[in-house]
């Protein structure tokens, strides 16, 4: 026990000594702007190409599926309880790439 008694008083020691020591951070608006801005510019990510690709691949899909049931129900003339489980499930796969898209950059917005 005197063992883990002296790490932690050294531990206690070594961040007191940090806190007087260092000054603080000045407090501006501008400060963390200023530290962002001297960071080297981010680099694209290959997978970004990926998925755009597999987007644009699902709404070609969704598309083609929204099509599809729509000329259905105009040739049955009919609309039955499968066709709006069909609609309801065709609404939520399109909110996937569209939300896929528009989460990223609003919590990039949100983030500034």
């Amino acid at each position: 026990m005197k063992h883990i008694d002296k790490i932690t008083d050294e531990d206690t020691m070594l961040r007191e000594a940090f806190k007087t020591g260092l000054p603080e951070a000045p407090v501006t608006a501008w400060f963390t702007r200023k530290v962002m801005n001297r960071l080297p510019p981010r680099r694209r990510r290959i997978l970004s190409r990926v998925e755009w690709g597999t987007y644009g691949i699902a709404v070609v899909i969704l598309i083609c599926y929204w099509v599809g049931w729509c000329e259905r129900i105009m040739v049955k003339g009919t609309v039955t309880v499968a066709d709006l489980g069909e609609l309801l499930l065709l609404f939520a796969l399109s909110l996937v790439p569209v939300l896929a898209l528009i989460v990223p950059k609003v919590t990039a917005w949100i983030r500034e």
